[in-house]
């Protein structure tokens, strides 16, 4: 009798994994009318070969004149700041400079200045586009989150976010971003450390818009990954364990000067 209760327990385990919920297809933004913010590849196009009716009107010019670029520059430099690439027939985006709306120049503004700090395990790596760019949409999983503030309350068990990796063929163009020699190729299993600068930005506030710059990478099979912009967190010996001490000292250390009435720390 217990032997069928442990086969009756292992199969409902095995069948509850095999149910998890695939990533999303389509994310919507929480602001205005709830417009899509991301749409994967594989949404992108219906079934007739056409663009898919979720693509909103306003990101069509944009990707219209992206496709044209790519298929009439293969391998020049292009005014959308294209260079060749030998793993992409078309050319490589490269990421967009982002503008920087707080102080993450130093360590102790990187951590302070943060809205969430979360570590996770890649569940799930799917290309699409993000308000009309290419892109992953990557799932993380077994989340520790270090710092959430009120903003990250809807966050439980999964959080998702924008990474500018692109390799991937729809509509018939190939759309590659960050995908050449000595760039991160996101991975199911690699870990990554993630500092949210803004709140969530869809309905269900669980996705986070972030850029290579946000992101510390540590690959199952290879050596952490640290962004130029997190430098002071880089030494030879660094992980994202030893990289998270550091952030839970300066979170206490923080805790702990309590400014008073005065003025002076308490």
């Amino acid at each position: 009798m217990r032997s069928v209760i442990v086969t009756y327990g292992i199969a409902l385990l095995f069948s509850v994994t095999l149910l998890a919920a695939p990533p999303p297809s389509v994310i919507l933004s929480r602001y205005d009318d709830h417009p899509p913010l991301f749409i994967s590849a594989s949404a992108m196009v219906a079934a007739d070969g056409t663009t898919a009716a979720v693509v909103p009107k306003d990101w069509r010019p944009s990707m219209q004149r992206l496709a044209e670029v790519i298929a009439e520059n293969r391998s020049q430099v292009s005014a959308f700041s294209l260079s060749s690439a030998a793993s992409c027939q078309g050319g490589m985006l490269s990421e967009e400079s982002p503008q920087e709306l707080v102080d993450a120049s130093t360590q102790h503004g990187a951590i302070a200045n943060a809205k969430a700090i979360v570590i996770g395990t890649i569940r799930s790596v799917t290309p699409g586009f993000f308000f009309g760019s290419p892109g992953s949409l990557i799932e993380l999983e077994n989340l520790n989150k270090i710092k959430a503030d009120a903003l990250y309350s809807g966050l439980r068990e999964n959080l998702y976010l924008r990474l500018p990796y692109a390799q991937f063929v729809t509509g018939g163009v190939e759309y590659c971003r960050e995908s050449g020699s000595g760039k991160y190729v996101p991975r199911v299993g690699d870990r990554l450390l993630v500092f949210a600068y803004g709140a969530p930005v869809d309905t269900a506030g669980t996705f986070v818009y972030t850029t290579s710059r946000d992101v510390i990478a540590q690959p199952g099979d290879g050596a952490i990954r640290i962004p130029k912009s997190l430098s002071f967190f880089d030494n030879p010996a660094a992980t994202i364990a030893t990289i998270t001490a550091v952030i839970r000292s300066e979170l206490s250390h923080s805790e702990r000067s309590v400014v008073g009435h005065d003025g002076r720390a308490q």
